[in-house]
């Protein structure tokens, strides 16, 4: 699906780093390795583009997953964070 704009996500950090690039890897394919960025964030690379993934973010209470394209499978934040709280079975925001 196309969306707009970027998509942003806040997973709780109590989900596991290698289920939720687990999941990330199920929604847009195989992930390159990891650029790091700096701190605790990394860079992947997809078919659909770039995914930044950084963990600790909200005083260490989530970690933040940023779909930085425009072809996501969903058309929104909110349909993205519903899908991932869904999949993982934890607490998941949508970014604005």
């Amino acid at each position: 699906m196309s969306s707009d704009a970027d998509i942003e996500i806040f997973v709780a950090s109590t989900c596991a780093m290698s289920t939720l690039l687990a999941w990330i890897t199920a929604m847009v394919g195989t992930l390159g390795p990891p650029l790091h960025g700096g701190g605790q964030v990394h860079i992947y690379w997809s078919s659909s583009g770039p995914i930044v993934v950084t963990a600790g973010v909200e005083e260490g209470r989530c970690t933040s997953v940023w779909f930085h394209t425009d072809t996501s499978p969903w058309a929104t934040p909110l349909e993205c964070a519903h899908q991932a709280a869904q999949d993982l079975g934890c607490w998941v925001e949508a970014g604005v």
